[in-house]
Formats: structure tokens, sequence, C-alpha cells
């Protein structure tokens, strides 16, 4: 049988494991995933003004059930007969244009990916649901 760590079995029970990236904060890490800054902060037990060292382990928690049912229901008809895609952003990218790109809207890439405002990163990487054809 194998043995599970303490971190495993917390992030088993409560949310996810992240491995923090060079330019990271716990700000950051938050919004990209729908948590809340403070509540990763106290998943890990580090304080809210803490430099995050690259590679370190993070216990990312996940929002209650009904969150998330409500969140699924309602982009389950926006991704009916489109297939999934993940699109690493280029430099000078914006939400607008990689969503003209792909035949979908700024708003359906916001709530693909959780992001709340339209500023997006190089290097990052968007979940979209493309037409069958425009793959």
């Amino acid at each position: 049988m194998k043995r599970v760590g303490i971190t495993d079995l917390k992030a088993h029970l409560s949310g996810h494991l992240r491995t923090v990236r060079k330019g990271e904060t716990l700000s950051s890490i938050a919004r990209r995933s729908g948590a809340r800054t403070r509540d990763i902060a106290e998943a890990n037990n580090i304080p809210l003004n803490r430099r995050l060292r690259v590679g370190t382990e993070l216990i990312i928690p996940v929002p209650a059930r009904s969150k998330v049912t409500r969140t699924a229901r309602r982009t389950e008809p926006e991704t009916e007969g489109r297939v999934r895609i993940r699109y690493r952003i280029k430099p000078g990218d914006t939400l607008g244009g990689i969503a003209a790109q792909h035949g979908t809207t700024v708003r359906e890439l916001q709530q693909w990916n959780r992001l709340r405002g339209t500023r997006i990163a190089a290097g990052a990487t968007l979940t979209i649901y493309a037409s069958a054809g425009d793959e």
C-alpha cells in the first residue's frame, strides 16, 4: 500500500496542490484558481505578505460544492458541441483577439478561465472551447 504524506492527505481532503512558478504571488494564484488569497494563506499556514519561493507546493482550497455546481450548470450549454483546447498566450495577444480567432467571446473566455478582467500574461495557458472545425 502506498504511503500518503500529510500534505497529500490535506490536499485530497480540502483542495488540490499547485507548484509556485516564477513571478507568482498569493494574489495571482488566487485569481487564477478562483480561490481567495486569505483561504490559500490559511490552508498553507503562511502570512498573507510572505514572498513565495519557486517550487513551493501550495494547497489550493476547493470552493464549496454548491458554488461549483452552479458554475458547471451555467457553462455547460456554452461548451456543448465544442472541443476543449489549451492555448498558450503569446506576447501581444488580447482576449478579444483570441476570442475572434477561436469563434468565441471574451465573456466566455473569462468564464471558462475564471478571469475577472481582461488582463492576460504571455506564457499563461487558457482553456478554450472551440467549434469542432476551429481547432
